[in-house]
């Protein structure tokens, strides 16, 4: 039996669809607050909940923010809004905070059941389709290297084979664009615009692509002023259908620490890189993000970036301030990253035996690459011909010689 949940004071709207979805799902009213649809989830699990989009602005305000309790909760459940699809405002609004599509209220009964029914298919299929990885990279502080990092992570794990996104949240423009010599024009902002019809062919149509590795890029926004309106349930919600559509998903969230936002992603990543440099301002910074993971997380990694033994505060004391198990220092390589970019070209490609960029192969999970030199290694001890080795005993030695 399928279940339907009306998160709505509205009882009125509840006994319409209960009429309209006679044989189809029970339709269960819930009381639009998050404690009550959590409580109601303990022993009902929802197949689609319907959170009602009043007229009322203070009501509008509020089912705004349940929406996006709603998806930092779980970001499985599959929401819609419900109420005036005549307003674009409202309908844009809850979009943008997490619901995948808006019904309208005031639609007949054989309409809404099959608006319904669709949806209802809609969130069958997305619970079907396979996860892509997810890899998440930031820093304590922005700019301490994990912009150049990402984007080199990135296209070493697209070279692998199966489609790899990057999601780009360096601000206050995009740092993959001009590192891989890429136009971008589609953002985040644009894709939890149109998170509704979102598919892989709109995608494969708006995205960049780094044509050498195959690298799709998606940057948070072209300016600043245009990330203002991205909140981060809209960005979980939009991930979910972006894991949906790539075999992996990488992350740059660019020394971004937003609770929310932090939170969703860590509960869902498969691994969660932290960089930080070797200065007590990027450990303390480090630590102030740590706090809000899971404790002794086995899926973080601390990333020590530039690292040098000369400096006093190592990677030892580093990892045990911020109480982590693993740590990987990166080896020295900020004016190669750096020139590189300026010309566009990653530095993994440009310089694929580079200890930096070995160094990413190895956490990427790519083989050793061989030096030039090493097949001299395999080959036997060279043998001489014996006449360069041995003298007779009667031989006398040469004029001069001793």
């Amino acid at each position: 039996m399928l279940h339907i949940f009306t998160v709505s004071d509205d009882i009125g709207l509840t006994d319409r669809l209960v009429s309209a979805l006679d044989g189809i799902a029970g339709v269960i009213r819930v009381d639009p607050t998050i404690e009550a649809i959590r409580q109601m989830t303990v022993s009902v699990r929802p197949d689609l909940l319907l959170i009602d989009f009043a007229a009322d602005s203070s009501e509008f305000a509020a089912a705004i923010g349940l929406v996006r309790a709603v998806q930092q909760t779980d970001a499985s459940w599959y929401v819609l809004g419900i109420g005036d699809d005549r307003r674009a405002e409202v309908v844009l609004a809850a979009v943008r905070a997490g619901a995948r599509d808006f019904l309208d209220h005031s639609a007949t009964a054989e309409t809404l059941r099959a608006q319904v029914i669709a949806q209802l298919e809609r969130a069958a299929q997305r619970s079907l389709r396979p996860t892509g990885k997810l890899t998440v990279i930031t820093s304590g502080q922005p700019n301490d290297g994990e912009g150049l990092f990402a984007v080199n992570y990135a296209v070493l794990q697209a070279g692998q084979g199966g489609d790899t996104l990057l999601l780009d949240f360096h601000l206050p423009t995009t740092i993959a664009g001009p590192a891989l010599d890429l136009g971008l024009n589609y953002t985040v902002r644009d894709a939890v615009h149109d998170l509704v019809r979102l598919d892989r062919t709109l995608l494969s149509t708006v995205l960049g692509r780094h044509t050498e590795s195959g690298l799709y890029v998606l940057p948070l926004a072209l300016g600043a002023k245009e990330a203002a309106d991205v909140t981060s349930a809209g960005i979980l919600s939009l991930l979910g259908s972006l894991r949906a559509m790539f075999d992996t998903v990488v992350v740059n969230l660019a020394g971004l620490q937003h609770a929310e936002l932090v939170t969703g992603l860590m509960q869902e990543a498969d691994s969660f890189y932290l960089m930080a440099s070797q200065r007590f301002t990027s450990v303390k910074a480090c630590r102030d993000l740590v706090a809000l993971l899971p404790a002794a997380d086995a899926r973080v990694t601390l990333l020590v970036d530039e690292h040098d033994p000369a400096i006093a505060l190592s990677e030892l004391q580093m990892r045990t301030t911020l109480g982590l198990s693993r740590c990987v220092c990166l080896p020295r390589a900020r004016a190669a990253l750096v020139n590189a970019a300026n010309r566009g070209v990653p530095l993994v490609t440009e310089q694929p035996r580079a200890p930096y960029t070995r160094a990413l192969a190895r956490l990427v999970g790519l083989p050793p690459r061989p030096s030039p030199l090493a097949f001299l290694r395999r080959l036997p001890p060279l043998r001489l011909p014996g006449f360069l080795h041995h003298r007779p005993a009667d031989a006398q030695p040469a004029p001069g010689s001793t």
